[in-house]
């Protein structure tokens, strides 16, 4: 499975790039969705978590495209959703509003609805400079990533 990577600049500092990293380690690996059933039909388990694969299938043009796509999504996930929470406790909402930008487009290919419409919410607010909006919210967005980041992983294997 893909573990998050701490790949920080040296400019913030060792001891606060490891605790992000441990902490934000910890929220990946509890795997909320390992409760649910794969049965035979894996993507039946799509449907059933609230993701509209069959909108990605259209986009990409079959099941085996989606799949080969996803599966690059999930290898590079971690380390960007790492440069966005960056981004939020720098208050560097230029980079931060490019990234969830990315998720937000990312989102909607894989038809993952709910992370694609928090993703939006924070690209609006954050392009508008809203600090206070994109901090308060943060970690609705973050636990809606977790929960699709395990889907994802769990339909992979």
């Amino acid at each position: 499975s893909s573990k998050p990577v701490s790949s920080f600049p040296t400019c913030i500092g060792t001891i606060p790039a490891v605790l992000f990293g441990i902490i934000f380690k910890d929220k990946i690996s509890s795997k909320e969705s390992n409760n649910i059933n794969l049965n035979n039909n894996k993507e039946e388990y799509l449907e059933e978590t609230g993701i509209d694969y069959k909108k990605g299938i259209e986009l990409f043009g079959s099941l085996d495209m989606y799949n080969s796509m996803l599966s690059d999504w999930y290898k590079e996930s971690n380390n960007k959703f790492e440069k966005i929470k960056l981004y939020m406790f720098k208050n560097d909402m230029s980079n931060y509003a490019t990234l969830v930008h990315s998720l937000k487009s990312d989102s909607k290919y894989f038809g993952f609805n709910k992370l694609a419409e928090l993703s939006y919410n924070h690209e609006i607010k954050s392009k508008a400079n809203d600090y206070v909006y994109v901090k308060s919210n943060f970690n609705d967005l973050e636990r809606e990533f977790i929960r699709i980041f395990n889907i994802v992983e769990k339909y992979l294997k």
